[in-house]
């Protein structure tokens, strides 16, 4: 059986290696690979590449990341950097399509799912439809998803270098008002859908 272990930003994050197997490979959400001793296999990241992962792309073997993100208009933005992280090393990078679903509506997800592009809700949603399609997962285990509206110590939005982006989307968004529960509430629909299409199992830190 072919595993991996996701790691995202919740406090439950702490406990990734005692968590996962030694056969498992390695997957994290932007710059939870702090979060870990091992190397990383696959790290999804959407944006912000240099701010946010110039500490751990030493460790990373592979960034997946939406297409666009890539485009020079982008790259010019707050949400590029990748170049910058080309200088640190030069890591392999997997791009794909996205279809971003802002409702996280169960019959857009499957519609979105029938449509060949990524489900892309936000990045942990992306990165599980990602792993099991793409990455032929057949067991995926989840840390560091917890919803609430902490995230475990020495994330990037405890920082002192965060930039401006994340400072509003912190500051500025429901992350106080229930978001990360609503993030997560979609992730288990999506979930659901996903155990359903690819026959995987996908399971969480408790």
């Amino acid at each position: 059986m072919k595993s991996t272990c996701l790691i995202g930003k919740g406090p439950s994050a702490i406990h990734a290696d005692e968590f996962m197997n030694d056969s498992d490979d390695v997957s994290v959400v932007n710059d939870a690979g702090i979060f870990t001793n091992r190397d990383v296999d696959y790290c999804f990241c959407t944006h912000n590449y240099y701010t946010t992962l110039r500490g751990t792309v030493h460790k990373i073997k592979n960034i997946v990341t939406p297409k666009k993100y890539l485009t020079p208009e982008w790259a010019k933005t707050g949400l590029g950097g990748m170049h910058l992280l080309d200088e640190i090393k030069d890591v392999n990078k997997i791009v794909y399509n996205e279809k971003i679903n802002p409702t996280g509506d169960p019959s857009k997800l499957i519609e979105y799912l029938l449509s060949g592009s990524i489900c892309h809700h936000h990045t942990t949603a992306g990165a599980l439809h990602w792993l099991v399609k793409h990455g032929k997962y057949d067991l995926i285990k989840v840390i560091g998803v917890d919803g609430g509206t902490g995230y475990a110590p020495g994330s990037y939005f405890h920082q002192p270098t965060i930039d401006l982006l994340n400072q509003q989307v912190y500051e500025r968004t429901g992350i106080k008002n229930h978001l990360l529960d609503n993030y997560k509430q979609v992730l288990l629909r999506l979930v659901e859908i996903l155990e359903n299409v690819y026959s995987c199992k996908i399971t969480f830190y408790t």
